[in-house]
């Protein structure tokens, strides 16, 4: 037999093998080569594939029924500086999806997908919009919704530090909340403290800004014996504000207070000076007393027989009670005209006499205020400090204390706060 011949015969008895090892599945588990099938779903076999070029397919199934293994694994093994990826995945339709993960246990703590970082300066999920316009109120790099109102659409969790940072570098919102039923709330914060906002260093910067559009409003709740909304300012400038209110019709209200207010400080208003308007202001302050007084004044000039009826105003005497009535005499001759209250505020009136006729007479009554809310809840003078603040001053400084004996460290002590990325 000739070499040429042999060569021949080899080849097709190896290529015959060949064939007959495809078609032979026990043979090809043992070896543990995985081969492609046209069947569908074809037959399962055991073994590994190793692709060292570009796998293309029109889709993969992996099933796995262990939970020790993970059916899908993608590794990327370059060290060093870059941005390798371990894998990626895309989809081109208007409502595509690119990655899915589904979490298909109806009980536990399971994740749809689960991110995870070893880097300090990492993130275990990062998401990027590269879209340059908003077409909708759910574009963002990432978003988060639930079906149900007692499951949150985004979660945060950090039981060492903060569990959720918003930042910005450009002109806009590092946080944005909205919810468009009337009854809900954008933003809803409990605990020690609801929310911990802290501003910037210039004087117009806000650690908390609440707006209201259409009568919308900026609400904060505690619960008893808590505070509602807090506003501090720690810097040694006298030009700062702990709150500032501000409203752009003169009918409303910067601040309004629904109940009782109080104050350590003198109570004034505030106006740019009117000789020098633009480098000074003007204070004129409040008349402190240990009861509510409401003050009435007016002029008046009495008849041919000295006398002069004055009527107060309709509801006098709805809020009103104990007036006392002052009179002052302007008259410009040479006599010594005597005034006096001829009879006291009766039916909301009172009558002056004087000594002559046709005396000019400027009267100021003072009552103590009686309206419903007084008579309900009273304006006590003196009381007892709660026992949460009792060893605490309003303002320490006054005494000669440090600020940690301050009613305000025992309220608001220095909490560990999480450190935002800068």
């Amino acid at each position: 037999m000739s070499k040429r011949l042999w060569l021949v015969l080899s080849l097709g008895a190896l290529a015959m093998a060949s064939v007959a090892l495809a078609q032979d599945s026990g043979v090809r588990s043992v070896i543990g080569n995985v081969f492609l099938q046209n069947t569908t779903p074809g037959t399962v076999q055991a073994g590994h594939a190793s692709i060292g070029g570009t796998f293309r397919a029109g889709q993969i199934h992996v099933s796995q029924s262990t939970a020790s293994t993970i059916p899908v694994i993608g590794n990327n093994t370059a060290v060093g500086a870059g941005s390798a990826m371990g894998g990626s995945f895309s989809s081109s339709q208007q409502s595509g999806t690119g990655v899915r993960g589904t979490a298909a246990a109806t009980v536990g703590r399971t994740f749809g997908v689960y991110g995870e970082t070893r880097s300090p300066s990492g993130a275990g999920v990062y998401g990027k919009s590269t879209s340059t316009s908003n077409g909708a109120d759910f574009a963002a790099g990432v978003f988060g919704e639930s079906s149900t109102s007692t499951i949150a659409g985004v979660y945060g969790y950090n039981p060492f530090g903060t569990a959720v940072v918003s930042r910005t570098d450009g002109g806009s919102t590092g946080l944005l909340a909205l919810n468009n039923n009337a009854n809900g709330q954008a933003i809803y914060a409990a605990g020690p403290t609801g929310i911990y906002a802290q501003g910037g260093g210039g004087q117009f910067d806000y650690g908390v800004e609440g707006r209201g559009a259409n009568g919308g409003n900026f609400q904060v709740q505690n619960n008893t014996g808590g505070t509602a909304c807090r506003g501090a300012n720690n810097q040694a400038v006298s030009s700062g504000y702990g709150v500032y209110g501000r409203h752009f019709d003169s009918d409303g209200y910067a601040v309004f207070a629904e109940g009782k207010t109080g104050a350590t400080g003198t109570k004034s208003f505030v106006i740019d000076h009117p000789l020098d308007p633009t480098n000074k202001t003007l204070s004129h302050y409040c008349t402190e007393g240990p009861e509510p007084l409401n003050v009435y004044r007016g002029r008046t000039v009495t008849d041919g027989r000295g006398q002069a009826w004055v009527t107060l105003p309709d509801y006098f005497d709805e809020i009103n009670i104990d007036p006392t009535v002052q009179l002052t005499v302007s008259d410009p001759s040479d006599d010594f005209v005597m005034a006096k209250v001829a009879q006291e505020v009766v039916g909301r009136k009172f009558l002056i006499r004087t000594s002559k006729p046709g005396v000019r007479v400027f009267w100021r009554v003072e009552a103590r205020r009686n309206d419903r809310w007084v008579q309900r809840y009273g304006a006590p003078v003196e009381a007892k400090k709660p026992e949460s603040v009792q060893g605490t001053y309003l303002r320490p400084e006054l005494y000669g204390k440090p600020q940690t004996m301050s009613e305000d460290a025992r309220r608001f002590p220095v909490k560990t706060q999480g450190s935002p990325r800068p």
